[in-house]
């Protein structure tokens, strides 16, 4: 191991330990944004220098974080280290052509796993709470009384009565904040490790990013199941299709990207869309249906 590589690692291990463990330290204010970028050390680690040097730096920041709780470190582990290796041994994996040219794992082959594990990773997680509702409703309850005893400042934002809501909003909160943090960091390491010259793989941009036509399928049971479904149950399937919806919403947006490619006013366009969505939150809504209306991946080329 060289002593950059090394360096870089155990720069990776500090912030990692810092982007966890802030939130949880009581402190408010806007730095607690920085949390959401947690798993971009790893996929700069991942994305530059392979899955392999992510492990070292994962196992090192997970016997940090354990120095604070074991339950911590097993938190950290399962939610963002264990996902970042996977994914970055995928942004490594290559063949070779006929011709002697590298033919990279596509991003977009990525982007689905990334759903698909979201699905695998929110349901390991209700199961964990409680095997039964009750038994759920209470791990629920028991964790939104932590978390008013960490953040004192967040019990009005969290405050809610109805048991139920609680226990049916949580894990779709969760998944729906893991794709995109996940999403968004997986986009801005891939960029760091191109501007810094460490990118080794071959460049696929945001309009690319497609979804196959199995999610169309998963996602009309999950939904069925979860109108019809009750309990826990109807939990999970709930939060599997909030995650599968949250994927075609990307999946929209990635449409529109492709289709203003050649307008001169591209960036306006995208701007106010962006704009828009942040201070009006249904317009998600169509970008979804655009998303899922691209289940055979030929509406680009219908819009341009």
């Amino acid at each position: 191991m060289k002593h950059k590589e090394l360096s870089y690692i155990l720069i990776a291990t500090l912030f990692q330990g810092l982007l966890f463990l802030y939130p949880l330290s009581g402190n408010t204010g806007i730095l607690f944004i920085l949390f959401y970028f947690c798993p971009l050390p790893l996929f700069y680690i991942g994305s530059a220098w392979g899955y392999k040097y992510l492990c070292i730096t994962s196992m090192i920041t997970i016997a940090v974080i354990s120095i604070y709780g074991l339950k911590l470190a097993i938190a950290y582990a399962l939610i963002f280290a264990l996902p970042a290796i996977f994914f970055s041994y995928y942004l490594n994996l290559h063949k070779e052509s006929e011709n002697g040219d590298l033919i990279w794992y596509p991003i977009n082959l990525i982007f689905s796993k990334l759903v698909i594990l979201s699905l695998l990773l929110v349901t390991v997680i209700i199961l964990y709470l409680g095997l039964n509702i009750q038994e759920y409703q209470n791990t629920i309850s028991s964790i939104y009384s932590n978390i008013y005893q960490i953040r004192p400042d967040l019990e009005l934002t969290l405050e809610i009565n109805n048991l139920g809501i609680m226990s049916a909003s949580l894990p779709s909160i969760f998944v729906t904040f893991w794709i995109i943090i996940f999403t968004v960091n997986l986009w801005l390491g891939l960029k760091l490790s191109q501007k810094l010259g460490n990118l080794r793989r071959t460049w696929q941009s945001f309009d690319k990013i497609t979804l196959s036509r199995t999610h169309v399928y998963i996602l009309g049971f999950a939904l069925i199941v979860a109108f019809l479904g009750n309990g826990l149950l109807m939990i999970i399937a709930t939060s599997c299709s909030v995650a599968l919806l949250v994927g075609y919403t990307i999946n929209g947006l990635s449409v529109i990207h492709y289709i203003t490619t050649a307008n001169k006013y591209r960036s306006l366009i995208l701007t106010s869309i962006y704009v828009m969505i942040t201070l009006f939150a249904p317009l998600l809504i169509p970008l979804t249906i655009v998303g899922i209306l691209d289940y055979k991946n030929t509406l680009r080329e219908k819009f341009k």
